[in-house]
């Protein structure tokens, strides 16, 4: 509660984006990233246009090419 996530979503340059405020978990084991994956794998089928991914210290961004 004191950390809230805050989530953006929109649309510029021909992307849909979604972007949060960072907010590393604390896990057992490593994420597989299979989603991600899924997502890119997905968007290279349909559309010549790259997923942007982006994280930096404080942010992460997924953007995927309007279709």
């Amino acid at each position: 509660q004191s950390k809230p996530l805050q989530i953006c979503i929109g649309c510029l340059d021909g992307y849909v984006y979604v972007k949060n405020n960072l907010q590393p978990k604390i896990l057992v084991g490593e994420s597989s990233g299979i989603g991600l994956n899924n997502i890119i794998s997905r968007y290279d089928f349909l559309s010549k246009k790259e997923v942007i991914i982006e994280k930096s210290e404080t942010e992460f961004s997924v953007k995927v090419p309007l279709i």
